[in-house]
């Protein structure tokens, strides 16, 4: 009780500068915990969104392009495949669903998805829910029918019965350009529940209205229900079993105009590269908490220096060996405690902050789960360290004849 009650009043004494220390201590943490919890939250994402489906197909060129592009609806496409490909797979009879999927247009930067009724199926299955999916309304059956995701629905205002017209890509094109968009404006017949997913920052239509608009677009005179040469983005696919999945891929990829597509495996390689950038940036931030260690080292050898007196008094009465490294013990791991707890809460700030931020400017949903192991980790690794750093000094302390400490301040 006499160490503790030493050790407080001590770190009265210099409020300010074991302040300092303490928040030098908090920055390191932080950055450490808001990595790991946001790393942790996009490798469940990517699980959750990617995992449950098992094969898609999409146009030749980038697998990590197509994925964010078909699953999480962040990137552009890869480009067009015939919807021969389609046909050929939804008639398969190895094939429990196939999902084809049409992007080029959006609204107010929300993209609008072209599919079928069978994606909502995809929906369920994948959230494991017997439920309906859709909220209120019902799915788009004709063209130019709209069911909003519940972040557009919020953004935008709209509900069941309004209507909107579409911009060509992600940005809004000049009057003279935009005529034919207009000239179709979609109706909301629907709205989906909250999925904490992709799906809800997307608008979905049906196959036939994408391919109207923009048969219009490049070409008023051509046939809106001829298939010959329509193209759809991508197709997502369900086999009966493994054994289906792998004949399918095989098969297509002996295709030039398709590429086969694992998604699980390609979400696997894109958190290969997030837990390379997390491992730097958490080396980086464990660095900063070290080097705030060695402060709080630095400060309470200072602090030993102005106390030679005062500890030589306390030998000389009959204070142990134990009592003095305890003083200053119980002041490294105090600071070094306090500055770990501010920074688990302002590491946890941080993540909620940043993930907010990515929802709401670029739609990426990141759910930020409890505090773990990761988190008390962190705190009783720097508690370690604070006492590390407060037994050094206190050892290079006792080292000093007590004689000379009394006179050094007479």
């Amino acid at each position: 009780m006499t160490s503790v009650w030493l050790a407080l009043s001590y770190l009265r004494a210099r409020p300010l500068l074991n302040g300092l220390t303490a928040l030098a201590v908090a920055l390191g943490i932080s950055i450490v915990v808001a990595t790991t919890t946001l790393s942790k939250a996009a490798r469940q994402s990517a699980s959750e969104t990617a995992g449950g489906y098992q094969l898609l197909l999409a146009a030749k060129g980038s697998q990590i392009q197509a994925v964010l592009s078909t699953l999480f609806f962040a990137e552009a496409p890869t480009g067009n495949i015939p919807i021969e490909i389609y046909e050929q797979v939804h008639a398969d009879q190895g094939v429990t669903l196939a999902v084809p999927f049409n992007f080029g247009d959006s609204f107010k930067s929300h993209l609008i998805v072209g599919t079928t009724p069978d994606y909502l199926h995809l929906i369920r299955r994948n959230r494991r829910s017997s439920q309906q999916t859709l909220l209120k309304g019902r799915w788009p059956e004709h063209a130019f029918e709209a069911s909003l995701g519940a972040a557009v629905a919020r953004a935008t205002g709209l509900t069941i019965g309004d209507t909107f017209t579409a911009a060509h890509g992600f940005v809004e094109l000049p009057e003279d350009l935009s005529d034919h968009h207009k000239a179709q404006p979609y109706t909301v017949v629907g709205l989906l529940e909250e999925t904490r997913a992709p799906t809800d920052r997307a608008i979905f239509t049906t196959l036939d209205t994408s391919w109207r608009i923009h048969g219009q677009f490049h070409d008023a005179s051509s046939d809106a229900h001829d298939h010959e040469g329509r193209q759809i983005t991508a197709v997502l696919i369900e086999g009966r079993g493994y054994a289906d999945v792998a004949r399918l891929n095989a098969l297509m990829a002996q295709r030039m105009d398709v590429q086969p597509i694992f998604p699980g495996r390609t979400a696997t390689q894109v958190l290969g590269y997030l837990q390379r950038g997390q491992s730097l940036v958490t080396s980086i931030a464990w660095l900063a908490a070290l080097i705030a260690c060695l402060g709080i080292m630095i400060s309470l050898f200072a602090a030993a220096v102005e106390r030679r007196r005062q500890i030589a008094t306390l030998r000389a009465i009959g204070a142990s060996r134990a009592t003095v490294l305890g003083v200053m013990a119980i002041e490294g791991l105090f600071i070094a405690g306090l500055g770990a707890v501010i920074g688990v809460a302002f590491g946890r700030l941080m993540a909620v902050a940043i993930a907010w931020q990515l929802e709401q400017s670029n739609g990426y949903l990141l759910t930020i789960g409890q505090a773990g192991l990761a988190e008390i980790s962190a705190i009783a690794v720097a508690m370690a360290l604070g006492l590390l750093a407060g037994f050094i000094p206190a050892l290079l302390a006792l080292r000093e004849d007590v004689a000379k400490g009394l006179a050094a301040m007479t």
